[in-house]
């Protein structure tokens, strides 16, 4: 439900002004995900958004690399402020592994697309790895050991956005 609250808002928001600056999206983006999601992924979000904007900067038109390097700054946004670390049962266990993968098929020479799709796969590898973890940040950390066996849903929310991602740029070609 969070996750729906908080992309309902993003798209109400962009879908009532024109733009140009892709920066400028990606602050609104975070403004609106941030003012209409109260939980811990707002601002986790929010900072992925505002770090990838600094990517952007003056940008109106994107090349492959322009985007590679927005998921590599907002990811890294949410890793610090989160500051999680893999294996600690959160959406970082799903990030970090898609931003690994994606720049290592950039190193070797791959499409955007390709890039995606090798994150998109990492990102669900590690969205399933959190079921076998014990959460040891954020509300679900009081389950302790009955967290085992339920994906994380940060995780998940990190794999879909990925993927629909991966799709829309996809579709775009």
């Amino acid at each position: 439900m969070t996750m729906s609250i908080g992309w309902r808002a993003v798209v109400e928001k962009l879908d009532s002004r024109e733009h140009e600056d892709c920066s400028a999206v990606c602050k609104e983006t975070a403004m609106a995900f941030l003012n209409a999601v109260g939980s811990s992924v707002g601002p986790l979000y929010a900072t992925a958004f505002i770090r990838g904007a600094a990517a952007l900067q003056g940008k109106s038109e994107l090349t492959e690399d322009d985007v590679i390097q927005f998921w590599k700054a907002a990811i890294e946004g949410i890793q610090e402020r989160g500051k999680a670390q893999i294996g600690d049962k959160t959406m970082i266990d799903a990030w970090v592994p898609a931003m690994q993968s994606m720049l290592q098929a950039r190193d070797e020479g791959r499409d955007l697309q390709a890039c995606l799709q090798q994150a998109a796969a990492a990102s669900e590898e590690g969205m399933k790895s959190t079921s076998q973890l014990v959460s040891r940040l954020g509300r679900s950390s009081r389950l302790g050991e009955r967290s085992v066996g339920h994906i994380d849903p940060g995780a998940a929310s990190a794999f879909y956005i990925l993927s629909a991602f991966t799709e829309a740029v996809a579709d775009k070609k």
